[in-house]
């Protein structure tokens, strides 16, 4: 029998308001793509919880979903919350004892040390006498520092702003990981049922986001120990006071994208030049950049990849291009794509390879 015309039009109709739904709920929602993310793969960790809690308390969902955020918060999300706030004081010390030396004469000091026969024989043939050196570097400084200065005074008016975004974005956070760990199969067993995909499909593509998911923070928290560990021997061989503070510092501060580690040694560094230890000055920095920063480019893509045989080339390429697609989320999000891109290619080539031997998809 023909198709119907105006049913056939208005199931076209239908795919096409059901297409637009979609693409509003999620510009609505891209603004809380980083939270969500963060909250599924919070809940995909701490599921194993939830299921003891569920035994616990006879099936209660949702009771059983904030207990579990709960001992997470009180196990997880708030000793690392204070530890952050007193490392970052020991981090303003660093600072402040960077402004000391500049007031006591630092950069007299480094002007000094630069005062060799040699440099100052290079720079007379560009025509730079030593005053004009001495000039250039107070006066960089002083844009520095004026520079610093105004970007803290235009970053006041929007403390408010940012301080509520954040509280709004925590409630955010807790909301949708009791929601996702209460409803969580509810939601997998209605995917299952929408999803064009075969069921063994599916189960391939949860299981590998599932696993993704715990190697990359298993990844971040084997790096940020490791490179802690050895910020901390470098700065001890080199002599820095408390060595083990600021290695537990550098550690903590890998998960801050981008600059990292640097906010911990380059202060350091600062110091040590101001106060003229030029030589462990160089230690820390060739330390720091040669050695700790290498260590996340080299252990974090083979932790990722754990047992799915994935090149760790591939895993990296994936943690750096989510790192500058959308920052911090982007390390979990790029490594779990790939590995999802992956699977999907080993699923069609199994599929064609089944189809071309007469047999049904394995």
């Amino acid at each position: 029998m023909p198709a119907d015309p105006g049913s056939t039009g208005r199931n076209t109709a239908f795919r096409a308001l059901l297409v637009a739904a979609l693409l509003a709920v999620g510009w609505l929602l891209h603004s809380y793509f980083e939270v969500l993310t963060i909250a599924v793969i919070t809940s995909v960790l701490v599921a194993p919880v939830q299921v003891g809690a569920l035994r616990l308390l006879r099936g209660r969902s949702y009771t059983a979903a904030v207990t579990t955020t709960t001992l997470l918060t009180v196990g997880v999300f708030g000793p690392i919350g204070g530890l952050a706030w007193l490392l970052s004081r020991e981090l303003l010390r660093v600072a402040n004892l960077v402004v000391v030396s500049l007031r006591e004469g630092g950069l007299d000091r480094v002007i000094d040390a630069l005062d060799s026969p040699r440099l100052m024989g290079v720079l007379a043939e560009f025509g730079v006498s030593r005053q004009q050196l001495a000039t250039a570097l107070a006066d960089g400084v002083q844009q520095v520092s004026v520079a610093v200065a105004g970007g803290l005074a235009a970053s006041l008016p929007n403390v408010f702003t940012q301080t509520a975004g954040a509280l709004l974005n925590v409630v955010v956070f807790y909301l949708s990981v009791v929601t996702l760990l209460a409803r969580g199969p509810d939601l997998l067993d209605w995917i299952g049922r929408v999803s064009p995909l075969a069921p063994r499909y599916q189960q391939r593509l949860f299981g590998v986001f599932a696993s993704f998911a715990r190697n990359v923070v298993l990844a971040g928290l084997v790096c940020g120990v490791l490179q802690g560990a050895v910020a901390a021997i470098g700065y001890s061989l080199a002599g820095v006071d408390r060595p083990f503070v600021f290695g537990v510092l550098t550690g903590v501060l890998t998960y801050v994208p981008f600059v990292g580690t640097a906010l911990v040694w380059i202060p350091l560094t600062a110091n040590l030049v101001l106060t003229g230890e030029w030589g462990r000055a160089a230690f820390v920095l060739v330390w720091s950049v040669g050695v700790t920063a290498s260590i996340d480019n080299v252990v974090r893509p083979f932790i990722v990849r754990g047992q799915s045989g994935i090149h760790p080339l591939l895993i990296l390429l994936g943690v750096l291009g989510g790192l500058q697609w959308i920052g911090f989320v982007g390390v979990l999000i790029g490594p779990v794509l790939v590995a999802m891109l992956v699977t999907l290619l080993t699923l069609y080539t199994e599929e064609v390879a089944a189809r071309s031997e007469g047999g049904p998809p394995g």
